[in-house]
C-alpha cells in the first residue's frame, strides 16, 4: 500500500475541480456540473460511473449509477468478473439513455487510438472513455475519462475515489501512453477508447479507424 501511495505522488498529480485549467474547461459542455460528478459506487463500477459522468458533462443529462445497474439486470447484462461492464453492454446502455432523453447519438469504439485522436475529440467537446490497467498491482482493468491532452500531459477523471478527493488528476504524456490498454486483452498493444458523439457527426476516416456500436 505504501508503494502504491508513493507511485500516486510521483506519477499522478491530483487536482481539485475548481483548479482545472481553462483550456480543459473549454472542452466540457457543462463545466458548471463538475461538482456533481461522483465517484463510482462499487469497486468494479468504473464503466457505469464513467458513462454517468460523460452524459453529465457532455450532454447535461444526469443519471444515477443505481438506475444503470437496474438496467443491466433488466437487459440481462453481465458484469465481467473483476472488470465490470464490457464495451458492448456499455454502448447499449448509452443508446438507451440517449433515446430516453430524446437525443440522437452514436457510440464510436476503436482499439487503434492515439494521442492525436483524443486531442481532436476533446477539441470538439467530446469526452472519450479510455482504458488502462489499474495501479493497484493486479490485472484488473479500469475505465477513465479523458478531459484534455496537451503536448506534455493529459487531464483525466478517475471515478475510483482514492486517487484524489475529486477524482480529477493529470499525468505526463509518456506515463499515460504506457498505461493505455486494450479491453480484455492485457497482452495486446491496442489503445482502446469509446466516445459518444452526436448522431449527425461523422469522424474523419483518414484519422479514425474503428466502428460504431
Amino acid at each position: 500500500m505504501k508503494k502504491n501511495k508513493a507511485f500516486f505522488q510521483k506519477i499522478a498529480k491530483p487536482i481539485n475541480y475548481e483548479r482545472i485549467s481553462k483550456g480543459v474547461l473549454s472542452h466540457i459542455n457543462y463545466p458548471l456540473l463538475l461538482n456533481r460528478v461522483k465517484p463510482q459506487r462499487t469497486g468494479d463500477s468504473c464503466g457505469l460511473s464513467s458513462m454517468r459522468s460523460v452524459f453529465l458533462l457532455q450532454f447535461g443529462i444526469e443519471t444515477k449509477e443505481r438506475d444503470l445497474e437496474k438496467l443491466m439486470k433488466r437487459f440481462h447484462m453481465e458484469e465481467l468478473e473483476g472488470n465490470g461492464i464490457g464495451p458492448k453492454d456499455l454502448a447499449n446502455l448509452m443508446h438507451y439513455v440517449s433515446e430516453k432523453n430524446k437525443i440522437d447519438t452514436k457510440v464510436f469504439v476503436t482499439g487503434k487510438g492515439n494521442y492525436s485522436q483524443l486531442k481532436w475529440l476533446n477539441e470538439k467537446n467530446i469526452l472519450p472513455i479510455t482504458h488502462r490497467k489499474t495501479r493497484e498491482g493486479n490485472n484488473v482493468e479500469h475505465y477513465e475519462i479523458c478531459l484534455g491532452p496537451n503536448e506534455r500531459e493529459i487531464f483525466l477523471y478517475n471515478s475510483y475515489s482514492h486517487l484524489s478527493s475529486s477524482g480529477f488528476y493529470k499525468v505526463s504524456k509518456p506515463n499515460f501512453l504506457k498505461e493505455w490498454w486494450p479491453v480484455m486483452r492485457p497482452e495486446g498493444r491496442e489503445k482502446w477508447y469509446l466516445a459518444v458523439i452526436k448522431g449527425d457527426m461523422e469522424l474523419p476516416t483518414r484519422m479514425f479507424n474503428g466502428k460504431y456500436l
